[in-house]
Formats: structure tokens, sequence, C-alpha cells
């Protein structure tokens, strides 16, 4: 008897349709995966079409907004936590903040 393929949850922060280069790595992996014959969810903070596939699982950042954006807005206390892990922590980290949300998602499915 065959054994049955595992639940894979790939988690990444950037994802086609995103034109970001740590996008690609993780897309050729899900492609893959699926030809291969696992389930898999991507779980990620692009966002996607319309038409996007069902098992990709968008979970923005807001926080991530803050820092890419030229305005200065004011920062919430989780930004402002976010913001000592990027300067003294994790420097150049992205989403600290995000991976907590990333978190439960992961834990509901």
């Amino acid at each position: 008897m065959q054994q049955p393929k595992a639940q894979i949850i790939l988690i990444s922060y950037y994802f086609p349709p995103a034109s970001d280069i740590g996008g690609i790595r993780p897309f050729r992996f899900y492609k893959y995966l699926k030809a291969m014959g696992y389930s898999c969810t991507v779980i990620t903070a692009s966002a996607q079409s319309a038409a996007a596939p069902g098992d990709i699982v968008v979970v923005p950042d807001d926080i991530g907004k803050i820092w890419a954006s030229t305005e200065k807005p004011r920062l919430s206390l989780a930004a402002h936590f976010e913001r000592l892990v990027r300067r003294f922590g994790i420097p150049a980290c992205t989403g600290v903040m995000w991976a907590k949300a990333v978190t439960a998602v992961c834990l509901g499915l």
C-alpha cells in the first residue's frame, strides 16, 4: 500500500505575480511539488490576482507597507517593536510581525 503524500506548507514573503527576486525559487519549488503529487499550501504577503489558485493564502504585511512608504506615518506599538528588532536584533529582517500572523494561519490549517 502506498503512503499518502504529506501536506506541505510553504511560507514565502514574496511570491508571483510579485516580481521580487525572492519569489522565483519558492514558486518553482511549489510548481514541482504539485507536479510530484504533493498537496501544497503557500502563505505569502504578495497580493494575488483573482485567478490565483485556492491553495495560495495571502497574509498582508501592514507594517511592511510603512517601511516601503515615503511618508512618515504614526507608528503603532507593533511597528516600534519591529523597528527595534530590525535595528538591534536581526538587521534588514523583513516581516517580523508578519511572521507572527503567519504562525496563527498555519495553526489554523
